[in-house]
């Protein structure tokens, strides 16, 4: 037993679980004095992304297998573009690119406090 190692995989399932757990909480405060969201709504949104995510992929091994990795990834990646679209045009519609309008606003807000 003595010349096992850790595979390697178990570093990342590690550094996700952590970038998870800890890596959102650092966008609450943010988003909610920038867009007006209450944390408990940004919060309930990621729990319900997360178990959409969770219930997608207990299914997504056999659909991989039938149909091969790179058709799914592409129907998903399509899928992924439609959905998100409209909600990527208000958010540079409304920041600008780059959110560059935001954080100028955020700025314009603390000199005026």
């Amino acid at each position: 037993m003595g010349g096992q190692s850790i595979f390697f995989g178990w570093f990342i399932v590690f550094a996700t679980a952590l970038i998870n757990a800890f890596g959102i909480g650092l966008f609450f405060t943010p988003m909610s004095q920038v867009h007006g969201f209450s944390q408990t709504g940004i919060s309930s949104n990621i729990a319900f992304a997360m178990i959409g995510g969770m219930c997608a992929a207990a299914g997504l091994g056999s659909v991989y297998q039938r149909f091969g990795l790179r058709y799914v990834l592409f129907i998903l990646g399509i899928g992924q573009a439609v959905i998100l679209a409209p909600f990527i045009s208000v958010i540079i519609a409304d920041q600008g690119y780059g959110g560059c309008q935001a954080s100028c606003r955020c700025a314009m807000k603390a000199k005026q406090r």
